[in-house]
């Protein structure tokens, strides 16, 4: 059976409790006890608690019987104010059983044309060192590491992982 994933962007006004539900699912499946975490983590996301602009992509799964669907992967594009506003691609995850299929690429391709679209100048993304996949992934889409230990989307010093910058300008 083929798996269909269609990739869609969800803003705070279409988000539902349903919607926040599927996330938080998505984002706890590498950590089933912090499930109650990351459904207020999603409802701040989608609020004013968390500040500046936001865009959220999600992997969606098309059921055979094309009834329901659930949340197979997830990243944010986000503009901090915690790091002088610059632009980044974070909190990328998808579901254990669905990685090695495209759709991490496609969802950070979808960020990047939204990157475009918005005229986003550089793009930057933080990556734990244990981290391989997404490191591969991000430098195979054109990013480049520029630092190794960096300040946190948050303005929270981490030592284990790096920044690593995507030039827009070049895809133009």
């Amino acid at each position: 059976m083929d798996i269909v994933v269609d990739i869609i962007e969800i803003t705070a006004r279409q988000v539902t409790p349903p919607a926040v539900e599927a996330l938080a699912w998505c984002l706890a499946a590498s950590q089933p006890d912090r499930t109650v975490d990351h459904k207020r983590f999603w409802e701040e996301w989608f609020s004013e608690d968390i500040p500046g602009s936001k865009l959220t992509v999600a992997a969606i799964l098309r059921k055979p019987e094309n009834v329901s669907h659930s949340v197979v992967g997830v990243c944010r594009l986000w503009k901090t104010p915690y790091l002088d506003g610059r632009w980044f691609i974070e909190g990328l995850e998808v579901m254990p059983g669905m990685r090695r299929r495209g759709i991490g690429t496609r969802l950070v391709r979808r960020c990047v044309d939204a990157a475009l679209g918005l005229g986003i100048a550089k793009l930057h993304a933080h990556i734990h060192d244990s981290n391989l996949a997404s490191r591969r992934l991000f430098e195979y889409l054109g990013f480049v590491e520029t630092a190794h230990g960096y300040w946190n989307t948050y303005g929270e010093w981490r030592e284990s992982g790096s920044e690593y910058a995507l030039d827009l300008n070049t895809l133009r």
